[in-house]
């Protein structure tokens, strides 16, 4: 299992990603921005998912991007963060 975090540019993408991926991903939950990762408004997803469902976890992601102002996925790693997507 991966640990996911998801940043947004506003809290109402945030809520509304929330709301679309609930029983999509074990756990998920809105939690303050780590200080390492920038958001825009202070909140992110965080979520598990397993290795072999990456890509349908970042095809999920990127099917709501737009819809939920994401700004990035990133994936945690022993040593921090990792950016999967950037999204424009």
């Amino acid at each position: 299992m991966h640990d996911y975090i998801v940043t947004f540019l506003t809290h109402f993408g945030a809520s509304l990603f929330l709301r679309r991926m609930t029983g999509k991903f074990p756990g998920l939950q809105l939690q303050p921005t780590p200080r390492v990762l920038s958001a825009s408004c202070g909140v992110c997803a965080a979520f598990r998912a397993g290795e072999s469902t990456e890509c349908d976890t970042i095809s999920l992601v990127s099917a709501l991007a737009e819809e939920s102002e994401a700004e990035a996925l990133y994936r945690r790693t022993a040593s921090g963060y990792d950016r999967l997507l950037t999204f424009d």
